[in-house]
């Protein structure tokens, strides 16, 4: 197992990209249930559609949300007019190849539990599970949100004796929202290929290890609803702060669905992980240099943006569709 001591530097998770079904029943429960603020909601105009590929004269509506005044760990909610879409997970899909969860910071994941458990399905009941004497210990559960999301909840426990102990007083120092949850702390990908993920992140963004184990303890195993013995080679990477985190998994001894190609704009899901580099030339370079390849290119003409210049690419390893878009300073 390898633990960094801290994150110093690249680029964090801007946004989650999730298409959806109703973007009224979306925003309330990113709103009102996870206590996001609206920064801009409206429609995309031309360009943005035809950087997400969809047919010309398609209509997608947007809401851009974002948590505790950050620009990181953001949310890109998108409705496009289309008739029918599918969802990416299917029904008792747990974890899937490709973007498959996002995750929360709470302080008190048992009282937040209870008071969402009789609204959506939870996966198991919060399950407390020690990593090791340096890592730390947390308690971790999963739901099922709008959209075929997959929400994980992640209460970080100790002192500034472990890695857990360290992310849980740096996050602290942010604030919470007015629901009690952070901006997005961690967005989990399941790979085919751990080394072609990782480097394809590490030179496109400039993030570094800050975990890297194999981890499969019966208790992580319940709240995943993975089958009993199942390990996976987890990685998480980070960028300049202790949210926007990436958790690269790849089962080791069990399989998983594949939803990659599924995860299109016109489908009903998580669909992109989204980042902002102030160099967005060198970033794609170095994106393709380390076995990217391009999907699309244009800008980002909708409500929320300055129609700042995007290059949607695909991550090797797996596919996933990754979103560069220019950091205006």
């Amino acid at each position: 197992m390898t633990v960094s001591a801290n994150p110093s530097r690249g680029i964090p998770l801007g946004f989650a990209a999730i298409c959806v079904r109703s973007m009224d029943e979306s925003i309330a429960f990113y709103r009102d249930v996870i206590g996001f603020d609206v920064l801009a909601r409206g429609s995309a105009g031309a360009e943005f559609v035809a950087l997400l590929g969809l047919p010309v004269g398609t209509t997608v509506e947007i809401c851009r949300l974002s948590a505790c005044g950050l620009g990181i760990g953001q949310l890109l909610l998108l409705a496009p007019n289309l008739t029918g879409r599918e969802t990416v997970r299917r029904k008792g899909d747990r974890t899937t190849r490709g973007l498959w969860n996002i995750n929360f910071y709470v302080d008190d994941i048992v009282a937040v539990s209870k008071a969402l458990w009789d609204r959506y399905e939870f996966w198991s009941e919060p399950k407390r599970y020690f990593v090791n004497a340096e890592s730390g210990e947390a308690i971790e559960v999963v739901f099922e949100a709008p959209d075929g999301v997959a929400i994980n909840l992640v209460q970080p426990l100790g002192d500034e004796t472990t890695f857990i102990g360290r992310v849980r007083i740096a996050a602290a120092a942010f604030g919470r929202t007015r629901c009690g949850f952070t901006p997005i702390a961690t967005t989990a990908h399941c790979v085919r290929s751990m080394s072609e993920a990782q480097r394809f992140y590490e030179a496109m963004l400039g993030v570094s290890v800050v975990l890297d184990a194999q981890l499969g303890k019966p208790e992580t195993n319940v709240f995943l609803a993975r089958p009993p013995g199942s390990v996976a080679h987890t990685v998480f990477l980070a960028g300049a702060h202790f949210f926007g985190k990436l958790s690269l998994n790849q089962p080791l001894n069990f399989e998983v669905p594949d939803r990659v190609n599924a995860a299109q704009p016109a489908a009903i899901g998580y669909i992109a992980q989204g980042f902002f580099a102030s160099d967005i030339a060198g970033a794609t370079a170095a994106a393709l240099a380390a076995g990217g390849q391009t999907v699309n290119a244009g800008k980002m003409v909708l409500p929320g943006f300055n129609g700042e210049k995007a290059v949607l690419l695909r991550a090797p390893g797996s596919g996933a569709l990754a979103w560069l878009v220019e950091a205006m300073t």
